[in-house]
Parts: C-alpha cells; structure tokens; sequence
C-alpha cells in the first residue's frame, strides 16, 4: 500500500518483495530479497492476473525466384511475471535452410524486461553459413545485368556472417552496441574475384559500432489495417577493427502510410518510401552499401540489384480483402493486392534513371497463427515470384 510499509518475515527463502522506490520501507527481522521501483503496473500487479509461462512455434516453407526453396522455424519462449511488462523474459530462435544454396541461417532474439525502470535489455545473435548468398552487381544506379549469358549464379556472393548486438530499449527507441564479421569466398567462374574486387575483401573481416534506432506505429489492425502510419530512424557508426579507413556512418528514415477507400474497409491504399545512406570519406565494402531490389524495395528486381552510396524507394499497393471466415482460433482473411514501385541509388555518377516494376498477388492472415502470400512481381529485367507459407501453434 501507499506510505510507509513494515515487513516481519521470519523465513525469507524463496520470497521477494516488491515495493515503491520513493517511499519508505523497513524490515524488522531477516532481509529478504527486494525490488523498489516506480513503475506502476508492477506495483499495482494482481496476483489472479499471473500468466503461465508459454511457448509460440511457427514452421514456414516458401519460394523466390533469388532464393529457390526453403524451410524454416521460429520458437518463442515467453517468461511470464509481474515486472511492467507482459513477460519477464522472451527468447525467440530462428532457423532457416535454403535448397538452392545448401546454406543454413540462424537467429536469436532475447528480452530481459526492466532491467532499469521501464528500460528492457535485447540481445540479438545472427549466423549464416558459408555457403549463404548475397547479390551483388557493381555499384551505380545503372549497371548492366548480364545473368542471361552468365548465368543467374555470377552475381551471387558466397560469405559467412556473423552479427552480435546487446543494447536497452525504451518503448521503441533502441540503443545498442555492434559486432560484425564477415568472410567473402573468392570465386573464380563469378564475379568475386580479385581482379574485379579489392583483393582485402576475401580475408575475414571484423566490425565494431553503435546503432540507435525509434519508430512510432500507430494501426487500427495487425494483420489488416485500414488506417496505419509508421515512421521510424535507424543511425549508427560501424569501423573495421583491422584497418582505420573501413569506417562508416549511415542513417536510414523510413514512412509509411495506409487509408481505406471505401467506408467497409474492404479496399486499402498502403504505400512505403524509405532513404538510407552512408555518411563519410570512409570506404566500405559492397555488404555494407545501401542497395535496393528483391525485398527490399523494387519488388521486380533481383535482391541487392542495384547498390550506391545511398537509395530511395516507394513501394505502393492497393489491397483489397475478398472474405473473411470465423474459426475456433482466430479470423481467417482472403485479399488480393496490386502494387507499383520505383527507385534508384546515388553514387556520384551522373544518372537521372529510376527503376520501376509492378505486379500483384494473394494473402491470406491468420493474426498470429497463419500467413501465406504469392506475389508475382514484373521489371524490365524479368519476372519475380515469392510464395510464403506459415503455421503456428
């Protein structure tokens, strides 16, 4: 209660007593085990109210046109407690196996809430195998692709990464330190060789830095909204630990916007632009240069297809939901899409193009238990197909 609390406990095994910071306490016999803060909602906490602890699976399976085949995994495990938050603890792992590349990706994901007042720990690991793929195609806003006679592979970089981050959070805004290592695999029949790379590329390479980031998000629905807007900025610094000149600044701003058309909510205009470049007269490698493409951006583009010092892009599609049918779980929704996109990078060159493609595809949301999308998207370069399937329990 409020004002000053006196604690008898003779036997302070297995107890712990929480209480207001700003107030005063005394404990008359043993000291036991104590938390003091301000933060109401532990304070206030009902002990009916106490969640068990619970665990969320959700295998995927899906395709792209860069990626071939692949299955994959996500286990989160919720602590559940009364500290401010809705879990103590929340540990997610993540696994993915691709087909076409023989390549393994793993994930790891911790919060430890209120570790300081309403500040939560995160920590996250990242680990990719040798055999894992990203594109890369020169840098500029107009570099010729000729996967058609050198085939789709000659632009695929094969490399081993490894990221590790530990920072606080409050709300959205995040605060963390880096770790980065990177390994390129030269390839003789690709274009990662040598002669067309700085040659320091192919030893390993290792990065420290610091990252900050916030958003604000504000929907009227997880998996259909029919009013949302989002903005949110990400800065950091990033320096190799072996050579001084490998050292950069970046900044990335992103907005998005969606508004239903019609009064039933049923037909929903959504659009996205974001900005992101890289700041000073450090140099870097091609895997830390902004680049858009694939999923990231031109939809109708391969990944990473076009890279520079910095990009901007706006993706924009008009959504509209077919049907949607009550289960024991949860509402199950139908919808089919149609979308445009156009961007370009900057790299000093003297170029006045933007790329664009456009396509359409299905969705189906399930809130947390079910997804499956199929989208086609077309560009001047080809045609991209990217199918997703996913179940939880």
């Amino acid at each position: 209660g409020y004002g000053e609390d006196k604690y008898s406990i003779s036997n302070p095994a297995k107890l712990k007593v929480y209480d207001w910071k700003h107030e005063e306490i005394k404990f008359v016999e043993d000291k036991p085990r104590h938390q003091l803060t301000d933060v109401y909602a532990t304070n206030t906490f009902h002990w009916r109210y106490l969640q068990e602890n619970s665990n969320i699976f959700l295998p995927a399976v899906g395709y792209r046109t860069d990626d071939g085949f692949y299955i994959g995994a996500k286990n989160t495990y919720f602590n559940r407690g009364f500290n401010g938050e809705d879990f103590r603890q929340k540990h997610t792992v993540g696994a993915n196996y691709y087909f076409l590349f023989k390549a393994l990706e793993l994930s790891y994901q911790g919060v430890f809430a209120n570790i300081f007042p309403k500040w939560n720990l995160e920590l996250e690991g990242y680990y990719t195998t040798d055999r894992f793929s990203n594109n890369y195609f020169g840098t500029g806003n107009e570099t010729i692709n000729r996967e058609d006679e050198l085939g789709r592979d000659y632009y695929r970089a094969r490399m081993q990464k490894i990221r590790l981050n530990a920072g606080i959070a409050y709300h959205t805004l995040r605060i963390k330190a880096l770790y980065e290592s990177y390994e390129l695999k030269e390839q003789q029949s690709r274009f990662f060789v040598a002669a067309n790379l700085d040659p320091e590329i192919f030893e390993a390479q290792h990065y420290v830095g610091a990252e900050t980031s916030a958003y604000y998000k504000n929907d009227d629905a997880d998996d259909f909204p029919t009013k949302a807007l989002y903005l949110g900025m990400t800065m950091g610094y990033k320096m190799n630990t072996d050579n001084a000149d490998n050292q950069f600044g970046y900044f990335a701003f992103k907005a998005g916007i969606s508004h239903k058309l019609i009064a039933s909510g049923d037909l929903v205009l959504g659009t996205t632009a974001e900005y992101k470049t890289n700041i000073g007269n450090g140099r870097y490698f091609f895997y830390h240069a902004p680049s858009i493409g694939g999923d990231n951006g031109i939809r109708g583009f391969r990944d990473e297809r076009f890279t520079g010092r910095s990009y901007l892009y706006q993706t924009s599609d008009l959504r509209l939901r077919l049907k949607t049918y009550p289960t024991a779980i949860a509402p199950i929704t139908i919808g089919v899409y149609g979308g445009f996109d156009y961007g370009r990078v900057w790299n000093g060159a003297d170029s006045n193009k933007w790329h664009t493609s456009q396509g359409g595809g299905v969705w189906v949301s399930g809130f947390n238990f079910l997804s499956f999308n199929a989208g086609y998207f077309n560009s001047v370069e080809g045609n991209m197909v990217q199918v997703g399937f996913g179940f939880g329990f």
